[in-house]
């Protein structure tokens, strides 16, 4: 059952036309920066390969969810999660993280665990979004993500964007478990394509 947090719904995009796609691309727009998403055609286009999960209270979006499986390797992607505003301290981020890495367990026969991107504090722009970036890293540590590497680097998200340093997290299915061997390494070459030899992966593992 798809319900379970003061009465939210969970609805999996289904496309452009899909009538919940508007309002959750504007509140990805509202919650994150263009280049750590992209433009909104970029994100339309990704609707076939990325898996959106939008989280509904009364037939308005609230809450929205991206993410990547990778069955090969054993691990997911979460690329992007938030919330509307007002729906914060409700549980409902709990609830929608969960449901994505539920869906990203769906699609892997040995699920390991889930990569998360997380801004870094220290390139803040200014106190309240190092306040909101601190809070990010407290919600994922809360739930046993543990860092893997600060000299992560986002590739651009799209044409003319530029490149973003981040944290890179790991958060296992199995808290007594370690992060698999060469993440780093395997998570650049399966979401960007990129060998090990690129500068952004030996500078990650450097």
């Amino acid at each position: 059952d798809p319900r379970s947090v003061s009465g939210l719904v969970l609805h999996s995009l289904t496309g452009p036309d899909d009538p919940f796609t508007g309002p959750a691309l504007d509140l990805l727009e509202e919650l994150f920066p263009i280049e750590e998403r992209g433009c909104r055609a970029d994100l339309v286009e990704q609707l076939d390969q990325v898996r959106t999960l939008a989280a509904v209270d009364a037939g308005q979006v609230v809450g929205v969810v991206r993410g990547v499986a990778f069955p090969d390797q054993g691990f997911g992607w979460i690329i992007h999660i938030g919330l509307a505003d007002w729906m914060r301290g409700r549980g409902a981020g709990a609830w929608l993280l969960q449901k994505g890495i539920d869906w990203l367990a769906g699609e892997c026969q040995n699920y390991q665990g889930t990569v998360l991107e997380v801004e870094r504090e220290d390139l803040a722009q200014g106190p309240s979004d190092a306040l909101v970036r601190t809070g990010r890293i407290a919600f994922f540590t809360r739930f046993g993500a543990r860092l893997v590497t600060a000299k992560y680097t986002q590739p651009p998200a799209g044409a003319g964007l530029p490149c973003v340093p981040m944290n890179l997290f790991w958060l296992p299915r199995d808290p007594s478990v370690s992060a698999p061997d060469r993440l780093v390494e395997r998570f650049y070459a399966a979401a960007f394509g990129l060998e090990e030899s690129h500068e952004w992966v030996r500078t990650a593992v450097a």
